[in-house]
């Protein structure tokens, strides 16, 4: 899920919309799309762009029964933008972190780092 930034100009019943994100590590793009099956792609970015990928700290509050938690979310920061995105699980969450940082250390031409098993 990506939070629709406060300066929206339209403004929805929900604070976030469902995107479909993928990173083409053979285009070495990052880019969203707005349902699972499309191939038309929204803001494509290079690699080269993605300044770095962390997890945010869990809600004080956990979520109510039945409504969807956003507790496993991360921040990407581009250049050009900050994206706050949110996952299924700290599993997923985790993960788009490590894959989004070796991105970014393949676009300054870095050999990325190999992931630490605890």
């Amino acid at each position: 899920k990506k939070i629709k930034n406060e300066n929206a100009k339209a403004k929805w019943l929900s604070n976030s919309t469902n995107r479909y994100f993928t990173i083409d590590f053979d285009s070495q793009i990052f880019y969203y799309s707005h349902s699972a099956g499309t191939k038309k792609i929204s803001n494509p970015i290079r690699f080269a762009e993605i300044q770095g990928a962390e997890r945010l700290p869990p809600p004080a509050k956990p979520a109510k029964k039945g409504k969807s938690s956003q507790s496993c979310g991360f921040l990407v920061r581009t250049l050009e933008r900050i994206f706050e995105l949110h996952t299924c699980s700290n599993a997923d969450a985790a993960q788009w972190v490590y894959a989004l940082n070796a991105a970014r250390d393949i676009g300054a031409g870095l050999k990325p780092q190999k992931e630490q098993t605890p």
